[in-house]
């Protein structure tokens, strides 16, 4: 853990995933929203503990430089993920852990839990992802109530 490390992501902390314009089309959210926990880890924000100043610095750099826009963020319990199994063999699928960043010590990765997936597993891991993390985003604009969006 980095030296601005909060500790441990605990298992009744809610966590959040930033909705970018690039996750979102004419259906709604993308599963590809969370496509990046099968490789490199996907970030999330430890909403439970960042601040509305962090996040927004957070999300300045998500931005990059306008080329993208921020729609709002997803929710999830972290015991809620780390309870997403394997399909057909009761084994843990994904991890939550912290992975602070100078200036951003609420960052998080959510990953999988192994490299051994069988056809069908990351379908089966994203669509539970989907299901876990709130169906619908809070808009940018209600988001703690608009004030990261105030900040940006």
């Amino acid at each position: 853990m980095a030296s601005s490390s909060p500790g441990t992501v605990e298992d009744e902390e809610t966590i959040a995933r930033m909705v970018m314009s690039i996750h979102f089309g004419k259906n709604g959210i993308k599963p590809s929203l969370f496509s990046y926990v099968f490789d490199k880890g996907c970030s999330i924000q430890r909403d439970s503990i960042a601040t509305d100043y962090e996040l927004a610095t957070a999300l300045s750099v998500m931005l990059d430089g306008g080329r993208l826009a921020w729609l709002g963020a997803v929710t999830a319990i972290t015991s809620d993920v780390r309870s997403i199994e394997l399909p057909d063999r009761r084994t843990r699928a994904l991890c939550v852990y912290d992975t602070a960043e100078v200036g951003n010590p609420a960052h998080g990765e959510i990953c999988c839990a192994t490299s051994e997936l069988r056809e069908g597993d990351r379908q089966a891991i994203s669509r539970r992802l989907m299901e876990v993390f709130t169906a619908t985003p809070v808009t940018a604009n209600t988001y703690r109530l608009g004030r990261v969006a105030q900040l940006l």
